[in-house]
């Protein structure tokens, strides 16, 4: 069952590293914790990564003491190598994660549907987070 009738959102970052650089950095699990927060008092744990079409990508965001978590599962609908990404959210929202390049830097860019009863500020504010810790992250390696 689809919970968003809303307008899908956008949110994104260029990046000074290369097309390749960034592509391998969200398609390895094992970075993933790096960057995967929305806050620094939170950490993630990725439970399942299957980066293939059809592939299932699962992981808890949590505060380190344990008094939030939120769980993230979806099915990688589409990968076109380099170019995009697809999810399918266990509640029938979709996101997609589109990469390109500007100039000599890469830019991120994240559609997604928001949850129709969580403030779309909020959704805003977290998605965004994420891609500028993605950025942080790769820019320091």
């Amino acid at each position: 069952m689809k919970e968003s009738p809303l307008e899908s959102l956008v949110v994104s970052v260029k990046i000074n590293k290369t097309i390749s650089d960034v592509w391998n950095a969200w398609s390895n699990p094992e970075l993933m914790p790096n960057w995967l927060v929305i806050y620094d008092n939170f950490e993630a744990k990725i439970i399942k990564f299957e980066f293939r079409t059809g592939g299932d990508s699962n992981y808890i965001m949590a505060s380190k003491d344990g008094k939030l978590n939120y769980a993230y599962n979806s099915i990688i609908s589409l990968i076109i190598p380099f170019e995009k990404i697809e999810y399918h959210l266990e509640d029938g929202r979709t996101a997609i994660l589109s990469f390109s390049v500007t100039k000599h830097q890469t830019m991120v860019q994240m559609e997604f549907e928001p949850v129709a009863h969580q403030d779309v500020g909020a959704q805003l504010f977290a998605w965004q987070t994420i891609l500028d810790n993605f950025k942080n992250y790769l820019e320091r390696e």
